[in-house]
């Protein structure tokens, strides 16, 4: 009897340190001709089995007043439950206000949070990336230093980012220039991977990180 409770708990250990090892798989994809934009983030975990998936078709700007419409599908796959959504959402101006100050709040309250991002991103592999840029403002002059411009922007962004995000890949970069017309279009592509057992940690940290929120000085006068 006591060997089968061993043979049991062997299994579990087995069964945890393999969904612990596994990856967290996630893709962003962006593209943009024109004034059309399309972006889609995807995240898989567990091998395959938990699945999330959110497409922006649409990201149109309808003035300042009516702000960007945005246009979400989202589709969520945990285990053999699946579920679909789709949303339309207005940002304007006072939203964007209000999503700025929520988040410097947050910031205030989070004790360490750049020390425990700036950690976790280290986690984080980046296994491919692509990014392809097509420019032409209609003249031979503007166009050759518009291009050069993109260049030295992806340039100086892959070296900022390559400093917090391993880089597993060689970053596939391209600027064509079109001096036949005004034009522009960029479509990006990247892949990023993390260990399960690393995000649960992370995890873990952050809402011990959240848990030491700063009090206000007249909290703790009051306190003594």
């Amino acid at each position: 009897m006591m060997y089968v409770w061993w043979v049991i708990a062997g299994g579990v250990a087995l069964l945890l340190w393999i969904v612990l090892e596994s990856n967290v798989e996630s893709r962003i994809y962006y593209r943009r001709r024109q004034t059309n934009d399309h972006v889609v983030v995807q995240v898989k975990a567990l091998m395959g089995l938990i699945r999330y998936k959110t497409e922006i078709p649409v990201i149109r700007f309808e003035g300042w007043s009516q702000g960007i419409l945005v246009e979400r599908k989202k589709a969520n796959q945990a285990f053999a439950l699946s579920q679909g959504s789709e949303r339309h959402e207005q940002v304007t101006l006072e939203k964007i206000k209000d999503y700025y100050d929520k988040a410097q709040l947050f910031l205030k309250q989070f004790v360490g949070f750049s020390e425990w991002f700036t950690r976790t991103l280290k986690h984080i592999h980046c296994t491919s990336c692509s990014w392809s840029t097509r420019i032409g403002l209609g003249d031979t002059v503007g166009t050759a230093i518009s291009t050069g411009a993109v260049w030295a922007m992806k340039s100086s962004l892959l070296g900022f980012l390559s400093r917090y995000i391993r880089l597993s890949t060689i970053p596939k970069l391209d600027v064509q220039p079109d001096y036949n017309r005004l034009h522009f279009s960029t479509e990006g592509d990247v892949a990023l991977t993390m260990r399960f057992g690393y995000l649960v940690l992370a995890s873990f940290l952050f809402w011990l990180r959240f848990r030491k929120r700063h009090r206000h000085p007249a909290a703790d006068l009051n306190a003594r």
